[in-house]
């Protein structure tokens, strides 16, 4: 399915920020993905061992995607144990943050959400280097841009003159208020002559995330975006961890339960 051996090599030594890597899926596997059917915004999310998902939850979630035969959601049900069990089993890691999410087409991501992520785990062991696996099974696939000093610069700029204006301003930040898309929408515009590369169906994108022993160097992670949304997605991230990091993302977030479904009512 994922050649393990590459992975590991790139998690031990990363010389880049990202690495694409090649998604080998069975013949049944290949007709689940192009027969899928979504017909909800929907999500699953999971904290803990990967040994400990709670079958039924993920099960209901995937059942709950639109209308499947039973045996193309037992298919796909074992092609994401695959894919987590692969990352994990490169990352040497056991423990996980999982963001599956289903679709439908919106017209959210017109105006590009050009960003990196920041450090996801602050406390010790606080890892150098930290990394997210993203795919898509089904849609448009993740864009996002090659690093470089260009990039980085123009990036650096747009956040800087961002915090400038949110420190002498007296609106709560939010994901979309004002300033966060005055800005957003300045960087997708100084970044549109540049060209960025998308993922496809048959990949997986591994990349660095920002880290904690180095926050205000904004150069580190890798800058995408989510793309047109104008099919039905759906879209699989795993973040590798341990025991300690996982208990601390959860309780900085102020996770209490496990498992979820969004919406809570699903």
């Amino acid at each position: 399915m994922i050649n393990t051996v590459q992975l590991k090599e790139y998690f031990k030594d990363p010389i880049q920020n990202y690495i694409v890597v090649p998604i080998k899926y069975t013949i049944k596997e290949t007709e689940l993905i192009e027969n899928l059917n979504i017909d909800k915004n929907t999500a699953f999310e999971y904290y803990g061992n990967k040994s400990n998902i709670n079958n039924k939850i993920l099960n209901k979630f995937l059942n709950n995607l639109g209308s499947n035969k039973d045996i193309d959601i037992n298919i796909l049900y074992n092609l994401i144990y695959k894919l987590i069990n692969k990352i994990c089993k490169a990352s040497n890691f056991d423990f996980v943050w999982i963001r599956i999410k289903s679709t439908l087409p919106n017209n959210s991501f017109d105006l590009k959400r050009w960003h990196k992520d920041g450090s996801f785990f602050m406390n010790p062991p606080q890892r150098i280097n930290q990394f997210k696996f993203v795919t898509i099974l089904k849609g448009n696939g993740t864009l996002f841009y090659k690093d470089s000093k260009q990039i980085n610069k123009i990036y650096n700029d747009n956040i800087s003159k961002r915090n400038a204006e949110y420190a002498s301003s007296t609106i709560k930040q939010t994901f979309d208020d004002e300033i966060t898309m005055k800005y957003r929408k300045k960087l997708a515009n100084s970044l549109k002559k540049i060209k960025y590369k998308q993922l496809n169906n048959v990949v997986g994108l591994i990349f660095r995330t920002g880290n904690y022993n180095n926050r205000n160097n904004l150069n580190d992670g890798l800058l995408h975006s989510e793309p047109r949304m104008d099919k039905s997605r759906f879209f699989i991230s795993i973040l590798p961890c341990s025991e300690l990091e996982i208990n601390e993302l959860m309780e900085r977030w102020n996770i209490t339960d496990s498992t979820l479904i969004f919406p809570k009512n699903n």
